[in-house]
């Protein structure tokens, strides 16, 4: 390219794009809809405010929902609780990693590993909210310096309402209720259908005009969101997919219970004169009939679930048919009988929740059968969930609490330098696997102390001592193994084990 050449500047309109000056942002995400919380779901159950006990109700009542996210979470919990920041190699980068792990390890109030469990009930919720409340502390390395004093959880039903800018685009904070205390009016509305406007606010003392409830700026969040999508705050919560195969096994397990009750002891059949029966119906010309007639069917009740062992009835028969004016008896359920098992339809609703969390590995086994490969299979699937889950959390780390705690200390640097939250992994490592790579670096020399540290670290090994092996020396060896597999024992096949570590 010549050096002559001239380079057309942006701000010139460009005749083949229409396109002038910087580019804005035109129109909306189309999330609000004049509501305090986004109504995005059909079903009332699955709109907030409604479903933070939708999700309770689920997650306290659903074995599958309770298993799934409770195995998801601790996962997770353990991968941020072990994380740390680390360095991009540079010295300021090195001496922010440094801080950054000193403020998360050194609250003055909570754990880094509490905090981080509030956090993961966006899980549940689809979205969790930590307040970042800092201090200076005045001892120790970092005397002087503004650290993390806690990481206040607020809980997903205090949030009043969702606050954006004027062109409702960008979210600016949360309203959020007060604690239920004598100073708070019970007459005032919690849930209101119209939205919190952006001059709603008295950004001077951080409340909602019209209720005086407290407004949190975003700036002062770490605002958790599993899965988030167009920009809705309230994230996307996996028990809402749930929703369908949690309520029809919910409803056919009553079909099930009452199949079983009624096999059990049948169906009550009472009779009664016709006489009481027309005036019971009418407590307030007969009451002596209605009462009558309702104590009959109460002890009729009692009698078929076992409450009372014994009934009287009177021994009154008809004159013409000789037969009894009052009688009781349980009949059973007549008809073909049906053409499908309820516990097969439990069992499919209950795959189809443990399949939204990548969680179906947890049953194999229950039915009888099933594989290790299998599971070994499904839990890898599994991993990429944890995974993912990890990765919101630690997205929100690395793009608020980092760019804080070092904005608030005077630290500025470049992306190069900024430090990145990394979480330990998950899955618990594959020993056999990694000992075979062990082997085969070392055998083919391409081990180093480094590379071996991290091995012994991935093992749960010491590292103590590593530095004084000779890797030199284990260069051209094989594994030496003597466990007892293929040819070394008696007419003993080939292993898998001997055949992969044959050098």
């Amino acid at each position: 390219m010549s050096d002559n050449v001239e380079i057309e500047k942006s701000e010139s309109i460009n005749p083949k794009t229409g396109i002038s000056g910087l580019l804005t942002e035109v129109g909306q995400p189309y999330i609000i809809d004049g509501v305090r919380y986004i109504k995005d779901q059909k079903k009332e159950e699955l709109n907030y405010p409604r479903a933070f006990c939708t999700f309770k109700e689920m997650y306290n009542t659903e074995p599958a929902i309770r298993v799934s996210v409770d195995y998801t979470n601790n996962l997770r919990l353990d991968a941020l609780d072990k994380g740390s920041f680390k360095s991009k190699g540079s010295k300021v980068s090195d001496a922010a990693a440094k801080f950054l792990n000193y403020a998360i390890r050194n609250m003055s109030f909570g754990t880094w590993r509490e905090a981080m469990s509030s956090g993961n009930t966006d899980l549940i919720y689809g979205f969790s909210l930590l307040n970042v409340v800092l201090e200076r502390r005045d001892y120790g390395k970092y005397k002087g310096s503004v650290v993390i004093k806690k990481l206040a959880p607020r809980t997903q039903s205090s949030v009043y309402g969702w606050v954006f800018d004027k062109n409702n685009r960008d979210l600016k904070g949360v309203v959020q209720k007060p604690l239920k205390i004598k100073s708070r009016e019970t007459t005032k509305a919690d849930f209101v259908n119209s939205g919190i406007s952006y001059s709603d606010i008295d950004f001077s003392n951080n409340i909602h005009k019209a209720t005086k409830y407290t407004y949190i700026d975003s700036s002062r969040l770490l605002h958790f969101r599993f899965n988030p999508v167009d920009g809705n705050p309230q994230g996307s919560s996996p028990l809402v997919p749930c929703w369908s195969p949690y309520a029809e096994k919910k409803l056919i397990e009553k079909y099930e219970i009452r199949g079983i009750s009624k096999d059990l002891s049948g169906s009550a059949v009472v009779s009664a004169p016709a006489d009481i029966i027309n005036k019971g119906q009418k407590p307030d010309e007969f009451p002596d009939e209605a009462a009558a007639l309702d104590a009959l069917v109460e002890n009729a009740i009692n009698m078929q679930s076992g409450e009372s062992p014994v009934i009287l009835l009177a021994s009154d028969v008809d004159e013409t048919t000789k037969i009894r004016a009052f009688d009781i008896s349980f009949k059973g359920i007549d008809g073909g009988g049906k053409q499908y098992k309820t516990s097969e339809v439990i069992d499919q609703k209950r795959k189809d929740i443990h399949n939204i969390f990548g969680t179906a590995f947890l049953l194999l086994g229950q039915n009888g059968h099933g594989s290790n490969a299998m599971s070994s299979n499904q839990m890898s699937t599994f991993d990429y969930y944890v995974n993912n889950a990890v990765a919101w959390t630690v997205d929100v780390i690395d793009t608020k609490l980092t760019p804080m705690l070092l904005a608030k200390n005077g630290i500025e640097l470049d992306w190069e330098d900024m430090p990145f939250f990394e979480a330990a992994d998950p899955s618990k490592p594959d020993l056999e696997v990694l000992s075979k790579a062990m082997q085969r670096l070392l055998s083919g020399g391409g081990m180093t102390i480094e590379a071996l540290t991290e091995f012994y670290e991935m093992c749960g090994l010491t590292t103590e001592g590593l530095e004084t092996l000779d890797l030199q020396a284990a260069i051209g060896k094989g594994s030496g193994g003597t466990s007892g597999n293929g040819n070394s024992q008696a007419e003993g096949a080939n292993s898998d084990n001997n055949n992969e570590n044959a050098s």
